[in-house]
């Protein structure tokens, strides 16, 4: 007999924590006394931003299913939420919404661009998701491929928020205190970094949020011409790399300038450039997420303290990088 949703919320182990409405309300992974689902603040705030309407949108490593469900509500005339392992969660709380998701498992990252074929995404979303696999730059590649020129992807991911240089971190090696201890995360970009990702595999760099630890970052899918790169280099591998005929990768930057078929007609109007958001104090304004309702006012407090933390440290790295520069 299938387990119904309060029994799900009882008993099982939920990842997110979604608002069903009726009082049915899913623990997620923190407790009380930490924002739900704060590492998506971004997410949610990329997401209101984006005209949804009609649009074909896939949720990478959807979990529980509330960024499905979000864009979906939100108007996606189609939204296909992918992961490597069915949760009986998922569909329940599809079932209980009453939403038209389709949810396609297992299905890797890497599977993309196939599993995509018949027609490409308006936008992808892949949260949560870079820092677990083994080749984060294939993965931007295989998103990259999934969209329709001009479609946006909204990457969430761990971030190195104290170093302002483009730098990445290999978490299994890493004996600082910036290592994680968690078997399934390899790497963990800067914000430089992970904007290099962006424009190398063929994005125009929207805009980013940064909410403590973690970045949520949009791109839009451009021809490799049109991409005004911070760098230099990476407009020199555009311009050249598909010379080197001893050298291929799964990109093909050539392939990417010719690029023709259906355009994507989802746009983007909320804020660019970047800013950072502190959980403690941010109302996010999507369906389905519950209110924060902490114990105590002191630990809104400490955990608005925490966030000043770690975002006073970005600063003072990105600005070290500038001055780095200016010399």
């Amino acid at each position: 007999m299938t387990a119904s949703l309060e029994d799900l919320i009882a008993k099982q182990k939920w990842f997110h924590s979604i608002d069903f409405g009726g009082g049915a309300i899913s623990p997620g992974r923190f407790g009380r006394n930490v924002p739900p689902n704060y590492t998506l603040y971004g997410v949610f705030e990329f997401l209101r931003g984006l005209a949804l309407k009609g649009a074909r949108v896939v949720d990478v490593g959807t979990m529980d299913g509330l960024v499905a469900f979000i864009a979906k509500t939100a108007g996606a005339a189609q939204v296909i939420a992918t992961d490597m392992a069915r949760r009986e969660t998922f569909e329940a709380g599809r079932a209980r919404l009453n939403l038209d998701i389709d949810y396609r498992v297992p299905i890797t990252a890497l599977e993309l661009p196939n599993m995509l074929s018949e027609e490409r995404a308006d936008v992808v979303v892949m949260a949560g998701v870079l820092y677990h696999v083994l080749d984060p730059l294939a993965v931007m590649v295989a998103c990259r491929q999934s969209l329709k020129l001009g479609g946006y992807a909204i990457v969430e991911t761990m971030y190195l928020f104290d170093e302002g240089n483009a730098r990445m971190s290999f978490n299994p090696a890493d004996t600082t205190a910036r290592g994680v201890d968690h078997a399934n995360v390899f790497w963990r970009p800067s914000r430089s970094a992970l904007e290099g990702m962006f424009e190398l595999t063929g994005f125009e760099v929207i805009s980013s949020i940064a909410v403590d630890g973690r970045i949520a970052t949009l791109g839009r899918a451009r021809r490799p011409s049109e991409i005004s790169a911070r760098g230099a280099r990476v407009g020199l591998i555009h311009r050249s790399y598909m010379k080197y005929v001893n050298y291929r990768e799964a990109i093909d930057f050539d392939a990417l300038e010719r690029a023709t078929g259906p355009l994507c007609g989802v746009t983007y109007r909320g804020p660019v450039g970047h800013r950072r958001l502190y959980p403690a104090l941010h109302r996010p304004q999507v369906p389905f997420q519950p209110a924060w309702n902490p114990a105590t006012r002191q630990v809104r407090y400490r955990n608005a303290a925490r966030s000043a933390w770690f975002h006073g440290r970005e600063v003072v790295a990105s600005t070290l990088a500038d001055l780095r520069k200016v010399r």
